[in-house]
């Protein structure tokens, strides 16, 4: 992260970590989410403020996500502007000559990404009200006569 607005950007993201994390903890620990939904807060609050955010960070989250949350478009939307940032848009939008120069459709690509990625993060961190006790059968492994019909 590099510009005029390094130290303000920072100080953004470190507030947001802390807030973040201290919000994933209290809910946690109040019992209104449970240990899955927090690692997934952990993390997604992790990406969010990060400095960087690298295509393969979004690997991170995304089995964990799949495992709390099931199936949602908002996570695919994300992992598919991923890729279509790095490495498709990157060989193409980036020009290095004789400074880098960023291309117009690689920048909206980018904000697009980090755009669902924030509304996602919020969405998840508010919406995961199920206590443990009443996402128990739902997370449970399927019991052999199910499996087996």
């Amino acid at each position: 992260l590099t510009g005029a607005l390094t130290t303000t950007a920072s100080l953004i993201g470190d507030a947001g970590l802390v807030a973040g994390m201290l919000w994933v903890w209290w809910r946690q620990l109040t019992g209104r989410i449970d240990v899955g939904q927090a690692v997934a807060g952990a993390l997604l609050v992790l990406l969010c403020t990060s400095a960087v955010l690298s295509a393969q960070y979004v690997l991170w989250v995304t089995p964990v996500l799949a495992v709390v949350e099931g199936f949602r478009f908002r996570w695919l939307a994300v992992c598919l502007l991923t890729a279509l940032v790095f490495p498709l848009l990157f060989q193409v939008a980036v020009q290095y000559q004789p400074t880098i120069r960023y291309s117009s459709v690689f920048m909206v690509a980018i904000a697009a990404r980090n755009l669902l990625l924030v509304t996602g993060t919020v969405r998840f961190l508010v919406a995961a009200r199920s206590a443990p006790a009443e996402r128990a059968a739902e997370l449970a492994p399927p019991t052999p006569l199910a499996a087996a019909g």
